[in-house]
């Protein structure tokens, strides 16, 4: 039995309680205690929550809180653009972050413009590029890859214990 089970069973007897036909005041009375019990259990459950690595949506914390925060701060666009890309699941390319700013919140942009500002939001860490992919971002850091879009793999395979410059100094077949 979780928690959640045992605020929902305390909730069910008070609500048991108030609808008895009997109405006496010792009912009533047990009742708004009992609703005062899963009150107190949702409260600490609450409490007792872990915080999330990541802090999410911190519109409800008061100034003086977010003054003491070591965390990058951010203008309205960064956070319509955060929202855009997590209605993306996540990764957005360039077209998608304009078409979505503009049937979410009506913005329209220059491309140049939202381009520059993802530019600065992946040097502040507040999304990450998409290795491979041109104007993409991700809100989840990406492994680096050596394939490129077109499927070729653009890394100099050589063998152990040879360089470069030893395979130049073969004679010339001509």
């Amino acid at each position: 039995m979780t928690l959640d089970d045992c605020i929902e069973t305390v909730k069910d007897i008070a609500n048991l309680l108030e609808s008895s036909k009997s109405q006496s005041a010792l009912a009533l009375s047990t009742a708004e205690r009992l609703r005062n019990v899963a009150g107190f259990l949702t409260e600490q459950k609450r409490i007792t929550a872990p915080i999330p690595k990541a802090l999410g949506d911190l519109s409800d914390l008061p100034g003086e809180l977010l003054r003491e925060l070591s965390i990058p701060k951010t203008d309205e666009l960064d956070d319509q653009i955060l929202t855009v890309m997590r209605a993306c699941g996540g990764e957005a390319g360039l077209d998608q972050v304009l078409v979505g700013l503009y049937r979410k919140y009506k913005v329209v942009q220059t491309r140049r413009f939202i381009q520059n500002k993802m530019y600065r939001m992946s040097k502040k860490e507040l999304i990450h590029q998409v290795p491979g992919q041109r104007a993409a971002y991700s809100l989840e850091p990406q492994p680096a890859t050596s394939i490129q879009p077109n499927g070729y793999d653009d890394s100099y395979d050589q063998r152990p214990g040879s360089s470069h410059r030893d395979e130049l100094d073969d004679e010339i077949p001509f």
